[in-house]
């Protein structure tokens, strides 16, 4: 029995996978572009521009612990359960209140480690858009050419949910897993 062993896993930072896309668009509107160069509809639908940032990334991979148990060295805050089964529910059934399964996981005897590994399972993934849209008014001061700008700009623009860790202590009863 090599207790070292079971230290051995993913580092805390480890994302399995990762896409980040980062754009700019100038609309090819207004003076100095393509199309309506002049005139009024140039005054108000020239010089936009739209950029953004979208994120996806896989969860964090987090240890299950359990605080209560005591081992032949004493309580420690990271004693770890037994590890019956994977504790990975398929993605049609996690959620918010049950993100693995706890059943999966056993106090082992009083006087032992438990075989639990380090970080075996995955938190939830992380979905991000940040996005702006902001239009330059030129002008020229004293032979040079400026600018003043509008921006509008929305951080996580679908205001999608960013969950953190679920509660991985099996000791803290009801809310593991959540």
């Amino acid at each position: 029995y090599n207790v070292l062993a079971y230290d051995r896993g993913l580092s805390n930072f480890d994302f399995r996978h990762r896409f980040v896309f980062g754009y700019v668009y100038d609309f090819p509107l207004g003076r100095g572009r393509r199309w309506m160069t002049t005139g009024v509809p140039s005054m108000i639908l020239g010089n936009w521009r739209m950029n953004g940032i979208f994120t996806r990334n896989s969860g964090f991979p987090f240890t299950v612990t359990a605080s209560a148990l005591n081992s032949f060295v004493g309580s420690l805050a990271d004693t770890r359960p037994n590890r019956t089964c994977d504790g990975t529910l398929p993605g049609s059934q996690r959620s918010v209140d049950m993100w693995f399964d706890p059943g999966c996981f056993a106090v082992p005897s009083p006087v032992a480690f438990g075989n639990a590994g380090r970080d075996v399972l995955i938190g939830p993934p992380f979905t991000n858009l940040d996005f702006s849209l902001d239009r330059s008014f030129p002008f020229n001061l004293g032979g040079e050419g400026r600018e003043v700008q509008f921006r509008w700009e929305v951080f996580n623009l679908f205001n999608t949910p960013q969950f953190s860790i679920p509660s991985s202590n099996f000791s803290s009863g009801g809310s593991v897993g959540r």
